[in-house]
């Protein structure tokens, strides 16, 4: 268990570095840093697991979208080259590996665990708004990694992960981890408050991003919140500070990503919205192949941008990206994953950390609306630590 524990930290250390520090394995497949944290971190637990003798769930929740994702991947072998097939393969094999970190943690794991877990977690997110927060003030500009695939994005707070809404998204789901550190554990006050100014740092670090994903998935979260709750003082307190801090957001800076009225995405997402939709017409049983979007938008619409863009393996919708990649099956089955998720939340007892757990699944499916936050490595990893610790606190009460 030492050992585990120790690996969990790494995971956590390398997380910060996002998509800095990557391998490329193939044209068009990279491993990140965490990744291999995490394959190491998975070998190991497994082999605990399986030392152990336990009745293990290995994918839960997950196994029937799994299955739905390999069957998308086998039946549409005859169009992809194996090239493509390879490379959605990859992620596929990289979704795995992140899935069975919710397995590991809540088998290895038990309740007096639960502050390492949410600390590591919540310590690794703050550490990538730090990160962000600096470039914001020291590397504000991304025009020159164009030619590389990614967007330039001009005075915007982006991080490690080089886009700004994604960021948005991983710092606010590391806003309610930190919430639900607070909520679980008990610590001093200047650990409370030095943990709360972290909290407060990435609410500024949220706003910085100018993602308008961003705002409506944590603007969707905070009104869950406080509407279970029923603390219509805060509700109040937390509308002004929103409307103070986007009115004392720098505006009369030359770039469009910080206009937050800005039309250029909208159309642009409405055209891959458009093209999504006539792939999902053309393969509606099991889509064109779990991760293999690419594939299909260039025998579609062909893009000479589509080789190097970092957009291009996806469309800015978890839910047409589902269906457009696995099709009815993997639909289906995802949302059973999601009606089981639900199930896990609702048994908490404890009434304030149930609403939590539903504010973060806020963020992530209003966020999924408008880019595909839900198979965003990043978040992927960060939910997975998370999902291990509804089912410790759903499934181990009496530990």
């Amino acid at each position: 268990m030492g050992l585990l524990r120790i690996l969990f930290v790494i995971l956590c250390i390398t997380f910060p570095f996002g998509v800095l520090v990557r391998i490329s394995l193939i044209p068009q497949a990279y491993v990140y840093l965490v990744d291999l944290a995490v394959l190491v971190f998975v070998l190991y637990g497994i082999s605990l697991l399986v030392t152990s003798k336990k009745k293990i769930q290995w994918f839960g929740e997950w196994k029937f979208f799994l299955i739905a994702a390999v069957l998308s991947l086998l039946f549409n072998g005859a169009w992809l080259q194996l090239h493509d097939t390879v490379v959605s393969s990859l992620y596929l094999t990289r979704l795995v590996l992140y899935i069975l970190i919710i397995p590991i943690i809540s088998s290895c794991f038990t309740k007096r665990d639960l502050p390492f877990i949410l600390g590591g977690i919540f310590s690794a997110i703050t550490v990538t708004v730090l990160g962000g927060v600096i470039q914001y003030f020291v590397y504000p500009d991304l025009r020159n990694l164009v030619y590389l695939g990614w967007d330039e994005h001009l005075f915007r707070i982006f991080s490690s992960f080089l886009d700004p809404n994604f960021a948005a998204v991983v710092f606010c789901i590391g806003f309610w981890t930190g919430i639900l550190y607070l909520r679980i554990t008990n610590h001093k006050n200047y650990v409370k408050y030095s943990i709360y100014t972290f909290i407060a740092l990435t609410s500024v670090a949220i706003l910085l991003t100018y993602s308008r994903t961003g705002y409506l998935a944590w603007v969707s979260s905070l009104f869950v919140y406080l509407v279970l709750t029923k603390n219509l003082r805060m509700l109040c307190i937390t509308i002004i500070f929103l409307i103070a801090g986007l009115i004392a957001l720098p505006k009369d800076i030359k770039s469009e990503g910080v206009n937050l009225l800005r039309t250029a995405s909208i159309y642009s997402r409405l055209d891959a919205y458009g093209t999504s939709i006539s792939i999902i017409h053309k393969y509606p049983i099991f889509g064109v192949g779990f991760n293999a979007y690419r594939y299909a938008v260039e025998k579609i619409a062909p893009s000479e941008k589509i080789e190097i863009s970092h957009a291009g393996a996806g469309v800015s919708n978890s839910y047409l990206f589902i269906l457009a990649t696995t099709g009815i099956v993997g639909l289906v089955a995802f949302l059973k994953l999601l009606f089981e998720v639900g199930k896990q939340i609702a048994k908490l007892s404890q009434k304030n950390v149930k609403v939590i757990f539903t504010s973060i699944a806020t963020v992530v499916l209003i966020g999924s609306l408008t880019e595909n936050i839900l198979f965003y490595s990043f978040v992927l990893i960060i939910l997975a630590c998370l999902f291990g610790v509804l089912k410790i606190l759903t499934e181990k009460s009496g530990r």
